[in-house]
């Protein structure tokens, strides 16, 4: 798979708070083998309230795991500011973050879970 990315190419991870054994030593070695394959790694948070559903907030709670910028060798960015890409119908709207629109790839590590109404979550 990693063939079909153009070297140089930015790889965001998302990274979740939730219930991922080993998350930092998972993290790093997927930056490290994204840095061997010449790519541009960086870690974005992946999730919605948690650390006060703000940049530093969720940074932080990242860094409770173990997932910080200097362990993980790459940069972990954010922004809760959105931009329209496109206009779905009347109502809805495609909306993505600045960071997010100058990347080539995403992957996103996060725990599914199902709640007690046996909902994935």
């Amino acid at each position: 798979m990693l063939d079909k990315i153009k070297p140089g190419s930015k790889i965001a991870i998302g990274v979740g708070s939730r219930g991922i054994a080993s998350l930092p030593k998972t993290i790093n070695a997927l930056v490290e083998l994204l840095i061997r394959e010449v790519f541009s790694p960086f870690i974005f948070p992946a999730m919605s309230s948690h650390g006060g559903g703000t940049f530093k907030g969720q940074k932080l709670v990242l860094e409770s795991l173990g997932v910080t910028e200097e362990a993980m060798k790459c940069p972990i960015l954010s922004s809760m500011s959105v931009e329209e890409i496109a206009k779905i119908t009347y109502f809805a709207l495609l909306l993505g973050t600045p960071i997010v629109l100058t990347i080539e790839q995403i992957g996103i590590f996060k725990h599914i879970y199902e709640n007690i109404y046996g909902q994935r979550a």
